[in-house]
């Protein structure tokens, strides 16, 4: 007895050819911070080699290759071909998912003119090093580490320019301030939007570039004297065959300064840093603001 005729089944769909953006072997590298921190810093500090971090270094081939979204910051018809589509989620607007990147507050989904493509949006300080996933944490045993110490050093990696001010310049300082509470009970509202310590209505200094001229947190307590922006450019070769280049950025370094004699400290804070024209040579002011940097968020 037949029970059914056999059907021949359709051939799985071609992928979109941007996905090959992703293969590093025939594609581009999209150069994710993790791999560059495991792989070329890890190389002299094994507290790093299992560093994973998904966001893009500045000047990879994913930047700015995304749809830009609606003024609202949804997508609609309008902002696509005639035909497209309409993104919509029943989260509040401040959540959408592409109105905020993945650490939404402070983060905007589109900077310089449109998103990323990937989860997290590059902004102008890169944070990294302090801690690794999983195994390391600011140098402290702990329940995180409970067999040794982690890695002390904070690494900033800041673009060469932005579309509007050339960072890699004389008189060019990155100063980082911070605020600093006790670790906050589960929040009543949303953590993503109001994060303890920001500032409840960020001001916008209009004088700075568009992407660039928000305050998220108060820039009384400085987490560094002013770091030099003078100086050589690493350079570091992304994947793919054959080589399809480098990308070019800044780094500098700073010790994290959560322990010292009387102890650890034990409480979430946030990070942004400024760069500024000129400042004081002895680190008791700072000079012009040229650019602000988003807000980096964390638990220490």
């Amino acid at each position: 007895m037949v029970i059914g005729a056999c059907m021949a089944t359709l051939p799985a769909p071609s992928p979109a050819a941007g996905l090959a953006l992703w293969n590093g072997a025939s594609g581009v590298d999209p150069a994710f911070v993790g791999e560059y921190v495991s792989t070329v810093l890890g190389a002299s500090t094994p507290a790093l080699r299992d560093y994973r971090d998904w966001r893009v270094m500045p000047g990879s081939p994913v930047e700015n290759r995304a749809i830009v979204p609606a003024s609202n910051g949804y997508l609609t018809p309008a902002s696509l071909l005639p035909g497209g589509f309409v993104y919509a989620t029943n989260e509040p607007l401040e959540l959408d998912l592409f109105k905020w990147d993945g650490e939404r507050w402070g983060n905007p989904r589109v900077v310089d003119g449109a998103p990323d493509v990937g989860f997290d949006e590059r902004h102008l300080v890169i944070e990294a090093g302090n801690w690794a996933n999983d195994t390391n944490s600011h140098n402290v045993p702990g329940f995180m580490t409970p067999f040794g110490a982690g890695q002390n050093t904070r690494y900033f990696i800041l673009p060469t320019q932005t579309p509007t001010v050339i960072v890699n310049t004389t008189n060019r300082w990155l100063q980082l301030f911070a605020t600093d509470v006790g670790p906050p009970e589960p929040s009543t509202g949303d953590g993503w939007i109001f994060p303890p310590g920001a500032l409840a209505t960020p001001p916008s200094l209009a004088t700075l570039p568009a992407s660039y001229r928000m305050k998220y947190v108060s820039f009384a307590t400085a987490s560094t004297a002013p770091i030099s922006l003078n100086g050589a450019t690493v350079s570091w070769d992304l994947l793919g065959s054959p080589n399809v280049g480098t990308v070019t950025f800044l780094q500098r370094s700073w010790s994290d300064i959560e322990c010292d004699p009387s102890g650890c400290k034990h409480s979430y804070f946030n990070l942004q840093g400024v760069i500024y024209d000129n400042p004081d040579p002895n680190g008791q002011g700072v000079g012009t603001e040229l650019l602000r940097a988003n807000m980096q968020g964390e638990y220490r």
